[in-house]
């Protein structure tokens, strides 16, 4: 845990200084660049472009198991949900989550590249079950962020980013009592994109965040969206805005969540290739409907 204190203190010293740097300029927001809309930091200029065509495809529903990172050659071993607490220290009391009243309501959450239609398969999806939907990062996180990008160096960003993350399971434990909850992008959308925006291994990311696992609120299914082999998706009538070119994304980005998958016990993957977010809630939909083994 001292390691994990110094760079929490680093952080706090890295926000107040960047806080007095904005604060100094006549006009901070006009030094603010274009982000990544799904609202974590930009990703680097210098990252390929290349379509996302090529990569192995997954199966339709992944087993745990090693993976080898593409871009550091090194073999990444994801870590078991059901070995987080046998691997990192048990909570302080204060640092505990609220455990909400123990409810049978499930949470998918849905992950995907940039350009997969993430924001409008949720929003069907939380109005179909009548369920909470909630998007990391949230309020008052996503009002923040721009900032952050701009300002905050790679680790200090991780530990922004892992902060909402925290906030949306508490936001979980607050609203799963109360019905199904929807989750637009979470743990897994969250190490993948920071592993390829700065460069990081995945599992240097992942030692960073195994420490926090036990606060993390865990979906009952994690749905993971192929995108389609197309430089271009055209936008549907249900979301004309939503929709983006996928080859704008790094190919790293795609290996990367592909990687994380294979060590998700609740991930299912979904071909998206000429289908629209409705005909993939209408799969999502009967699949809550049945436990997997």
């Amino acid at each position: 845990m001292d390691r994990i204190e110094q760079h929490l203190l680093r952080l706090l010293f890295d926000l107040t200084h960047q806080t007095a740097r904005f604060h100094s300029s006549p006009a901070p927001w006009t030094q603010l660049s274009t982000y990544d809309t799904d609202g974590f930091a930009a990703f680097p200029t210098s990252a390929p472009t290349a379509c996302l065509t090529s990569h192995d495809r997954a199966p339709a529903r992944t087993r745990r198991g090693e993976s080898v990172n593409a871009n550091s050659g090194r073999t990444f071993q994801p870590p078991s949900q059901h070995q987080d607490n046998l691997h990192t220290p048990q909570l302080p009391p204060a640092y505990r989550p609220i455990q909400g009243t123990s409810a049978p309501h499930p949470v998918a959450v849905v992950e995907g590249i940039p350009g997969t239609e993430k924001s409008a398969l949720t929003r069907i999806l939380a109005a179909r079950l009548n369920a909470s939907h909630l998007r990391t990062p949230p309020d008052p996180h996503t009002q923040w962020t721009p900032v952050t990008n701009v300002y905050l160096g790679p680790l200090p960003q991780l530990a922004f980013d892992l902060s909402a993350l925290l906030h949306t399971s508490d936001l979980i434990r607050r609203v799963q009592p109360h019905g199904p909850v929807v989750v637009d992008q979470y743990l897994s959308f969250l190490i993948a994109h920071h592993a390829t925006t700065h460069q990081v291994p995945l599992n240097t990311v992942a030692s960073i965040v195994n420490p926090l696992r036990p606060y993390i609120a865990p979906p009952t299914r994690t749905y993971y969206l192929k995108p389609p082999p197309k430089t271009h998706r055209q936008p549907t009538d249900t979301t004309p805005t939503d929709s983006k070119d996928t080859s704008a994304t790094p190919p790293q980005f795609l290996t990367h969540l592909t990687d994380i998958a294979k060590g998700d016990e609740t991930a299912v993957w979904l071909d998206t290739d000429n289908k629209t977010p409705d005909e993939i809630a209408d799969w999502i939909l009967t699949d809550l409907q049945h436990p997997h083994p």
